[in-house]
């Protein structure tokens, strides 16, 4: 047996327990005594001999890892195909720290196995659960405090995130009511002042006619069809603006864009609003300008 393994601690320990000496403990011993609770069962069956003791993690790398990654993996990612999945379990548990010491006894194998399993019972929703399985994983590994955390906060982030659906959909209840009780009293109020007068039937014909009028214009003109004729009204959505849009629409008539045909007549002269070049070569001296392109002037002599 290699001594720079602790296993030569872990098993003997573990074999201590087995022998009901719950008392005996290896003060070099670092990690809790999760892993040696674990396998004391055992001691009923058979007697905790090393080659036993490290089928225990033997099991755990087979057959519980790649179980919970496939179906954690089946609540991330639903659409993943079974053999992906499958195919990703494996490549978990085939992961090399896992795997070394799948043939030694040692913590790191079943301190993964509760920390998988605690994730599978937060995301099948059993808090509960998930909370006594994270608890269970500190006595194997105490780093698994930072799991434990990470833990809470889903779960937190979860109810906040709940909370706000809740608090939405209450906000457009309430609007929803309100505005179908406003409806309801105003629908009611109008029935009974027409009741009066005996013209209840006429009244609601005449609105479900304008009310089917005023959907088929805004179907054909579209929701936001500047109305001329309404003075600048907004069609199918009771907007008032005063005649702003007639006056708009009357300025831009007024204005006509300047659109000039480019042909050799031309020049930059004609041009209202010249560019820096046009304007250059339209007010350049003479003598800047190139008599013959072919024998252009030197420069040092000019």
């Amino acid at each position: 047996m290699n001594n720079t393994q602790d296993e030569v601690f872990h098993i003997p320990q573990a074999q201590a327990y087995c022998r009901n000496a719950f008392k005996t403990w290896d003060p070099k011993l670092t990690t809790p005594a999760g892993l040696y609770l674990t396998t004391y069962p055992l001691s009923y069956i058979a007697r905790c001999t090393p080659s036993l003791l490290r089928s225990v993690n033997a099991w755990g790398v087979a057959v519980l890892i790649p179980a919970f990654v496939y179906n954690i993996l089946g609540y991330i990612h639903p659409r993943k195909r079974r053999l992906e999945a499958v195919h990703e379990a494996i490549n978990v548990a085939l992961f090399p720290l896992l795997w070394f010491f799948s043939g030694l006894f040692y913590t790191d194998v079943y301190s993964t196995v509760w920390v998988l399993w605690s994730y599978l019972a937060w995301l099948r929703g059993c808090v509960g659960c998930s909370s006594i399985i994270a608890w269970w994983a500190l006595w194997f590994r105490q780093t698994n405090v930072l799991w434990t955390g990470f833990f809470i906060v889903l779960e937190v982030g979860r109810r906040v995130k709940g909370l706000h659906d809740k608090l939405v959909d209450g906000e457009r209840k309430l609007v929803t009511g309100k505005a179908v009780a406003t409806s309801g009293k105003a629908t009611g109020k109008r029935r009974r002042g027409k009741k009066r007068r005996g013209r209840v039937e006429i009244e609601e014909t005449r609105a479900e006619e304008g009310l089917v009028a005023s959907v088929e214009a805004e179907m054909e003109d579209g929701p936001w069809t500047i109305d001329i004729k309404s003075n600048g009204n907004v069609k199918g959505r009771g907007v008032k603006s005063n005649g702003y849009w007639s006056k708009l629409l009357e300025v831009m008539r007024k204005v006509q864009p300047w659109n000039p045909v480019f042909d050799d007549e031309v020049t930059a002269q004609g041009i209202p609003l010249p560019m820096t070049t046009s304007f250059l070569l339209a007010n350049s001296p003479p003598r800047l300008l190139l008599a013959n392109p072919d024998n252009p002037p030197s420069l040092h002599n000019p």
